[in-house]
């Protein structure tokens, strides 16, 4: 049987909350913080509070179109596109981009080891810009490989910044392009994973000197999540917890509070309030329109709508509904097939 058309339609309305959410949620500068801090090596042993509030720049764009940036004057406003629709390139949306600092590389233009030609580096107040792209994700799609998307969002990023920064010797102008991967629902073997894909030299005969500066322009990091995440350690347990379906909201804020140190903003607040409302708003939009008041039949069709649209597992569906765990048994036994 499946769910009614009112009930599929508040499913589909719940699945574009909550990717919503994601997106929100993604972009606090904490969040953001700490994913860097846990995935990119400029950034260990710096501590998220130094990234948050003085080399993440200016607010994150969310889904945003902002002017294009075609100067290689590094002291102009930090603006960057939410969209590159580069002629030619067709156009590419990115769910969240911000720019930030990288500490602890002031060039020193009096040190010719430092680099060939220190005036072609992309600084700004001392320290080099790195451009950071993240993107949450849902269920993995079959048509296309995820990794071959990701590189292509980061070659986007490179030749989003302009005839301005290339132009000439202004090469060196050019700011790394991190693109970060959340798989809220990645295959099996990726599930509680972090994983990073960056350009490193191989000496094929010799051993030659190279700056890294000057070829380490591209990095992508995928973070798998998946049933059981929000029980990881490190950055995996934070994401894992912070963007999951069926943690009821109130215990949800105080295992980012106290374990993660997360400051519980009025935005994450409410973030988290109305994600965890969504379940329960399915099953309310059922209940509305008369159609699951007493039907065992259509809390099945919900349940089953919400696993095969939202991604939930049976259990964390009947969770959101409300619905008292001594009736789990009964429900997910008539599921076809059943659904874990």
């Amino acid at each position: 049987m499946h769910a009614s058309t009112s009930i599929a339609r508040a499913v589909r309305a719940a699945r574009g909350d909550y990717d919503k959410h994601c997106k929100r949620l993604l972009s606090e500068r904490q969040v953001i913080a700490r994913v860097l801090l846990a995935t990119l090596d400029e950034f260990k042993g710096t501590g998220p509070d130094v990234i948050q509030s003085d080399l993440i720049d200016g607010e994150p764009a969310l889904d945003v179109l902002l002017e294009r940036d075609d100067t290689a004057d590094p002291g102009r406003a930090l603006l960057m596109e939410g969209e590159d629709s580069t002629v030619g390139e067709g156009l590419v949306r990115f769910d969240i981009r911000t720019r930030v600092r990288v500490p602890d590389v002031a060039e020193d233009t009096d040190n010719p080891e430092d680099a060939d030609n220190p005036e072609d580096v992309a600084v700004f107040g001392g320290l080099r810009l790195m451009e950071i792209d993240i993107e949450p994700q849902g269920r993995i799609r079959s048509e296309y490989p995820l990794l071959c998307r990701a590189i292509y969002y980061c070659g986007r990023i490179l030749s989003q910044q302009g005839a301005g920064v290339v132009a000439g010797s202004g090469y060196g102008l050019l700011r790394k392009a991190v693109s970060i991967w959340v798989c809220i629902e990645p295959r099996v073997q990726n599930r509680s994973t972090v994983t990073t894909f960056k350009l490193r030299p191989r000496f094929l005969f010799g051993a030659g000197s190279y700056d890294q500066r000057d070829y380490d322009k591209l990095e992508v990091v995928v973070i798998g999540l998946g049933p059981g995440s929000q029980d990881a350690d490190g950055i995996v347990g934070l994401l894992g917890t912070l963007l999951a379906k069926d943690i009821e909201p109130e215990k949800k804020l105080s295992i980012l509070h106290d374990k993660y140190g997360i400051i519980i903003t009025e935005n994450i607040n409410r973030e988290v309030r109305d994600m965890g409302g969504m379940g329960q708003a399915i099953y309310e939009d059922g209940v509305k329109q008369g159609e699951m008041r007493g039907s065992f039949e259509r809390l099945v069709s919900c349940v089953r709508g919400a696993t095969e649209t939202l991604g939930l597992t049976a259990e964390a569906a009947l969770a959101a509904f409300g619905v008292p765990r001594e009736e789990w048994p009964a429900v997910i036994a008539r599921l076809d097939p059943p659904v874990r």
